[in-house]
């Protein structure tokens, strides 16, 4: 990663971001060796990296304040969020995507499971299988109960949350992004039951913050398209593959 950021030759007016679909283990271990390589990343308008993770009202799925990809490296995440030169991190957290999810219905006409005349494509195949453990512990069984998931990655409803693709349409189509706050960002790193949960600064001024040593290193998301996310959704398999 090192090597890649120190290579970075930017033509006028184009921009390189990062985006980080689980535990920040090594972009934090990367920082600690050179930090200074990030700097590449991100412009004044644009973040430098883009990160699903974190629980910003503290609904956890790994326990019960913390998103998983924070939880399984809180030490990590705390480097990442406090790199002082670095662009602010783009975070879509968890409840994000949980409001911005897909009807189990329009999963199966997404993978191809209705159609009556074609089936389904490549890609839709690749699909079904890469989402075969999620459905398996997610979707509800015709009595209605679920698998036992333990706390990890299941919601209280029947939608089928993909918070990963919803983070990547965030990154991709910023203008897909309803709402978002631009605020300080810490991680617990002690709590007995809220190791790994992000909190938020939600009311500093920059006065309070200063006094505190914060700064706004994190543009939470707090509202992605929905409709925005589902189209790009089927446009991912509209495309034939060989």
């Amino acid at each position: 990663m090192i090597d890649t950021l120190r290579s970075v030759r930017l033509a006028e007016g184009e921009v390189v971001q990062l985006i980080c679909l689980g535990p920040l283990t090594n972009v934090a271990l990367a920082m600690r060796i050179d930090a200074e390589a990030f700097n590449v990343l991100g412009s004044e308008t644009e973040p430098a990296v883009i990160a699903m993770g974190g629980a910003f009202e503290a609904k956890g799925n790994s326990n019960m304040t913390a998103e998983f990809n924070i939880h399984c490296d809180p030490e990590a995440a705390h480097v990442v969020f406090h790199q002082r030169e670095m662009k602010p991190v783009l975070l879509v957290p968890w409840e994000t995507t949980v409001d911005c999810c897909m009807t189990w219905r329009f999963f199966d006409e997404w993978v191809g499971r209705l159609s009556k005349t074609t089936g389904p494509n490549k890609t839709q195949i690749f699909i079904q299988k890469l989402f075969q453990r999620l459905e398996t512990f997610t979707r509800p069984k015709e009595d209605g109960t679920k698998a036992d998931t333990g706390d990890a990655e299941a919601t209280q409803d029947d939608t089928c949350v993909i918070p990963d693709a919803v983070a990547v349409v965030a990154a991709l189509f910023p203008d897909s992004i309803l709402d978002s706050v631009d605020t300080y960002c810490t991680v617990e790193l002690h709590g007995r039951e809220t190791r790994g949960e992000t909190c938020f600064d939600w009311y500093g001024t920059e006065q309070s913050m200063a006094k505190r040593g914060r700064w706004r290193n994190c543009k939470l998301t707090t509202s992605v398209d929905n409709s925005t996310f589902l189209q790009i959704m089927e446009r991912t398999v509209a495309y034939p593959v060989e």
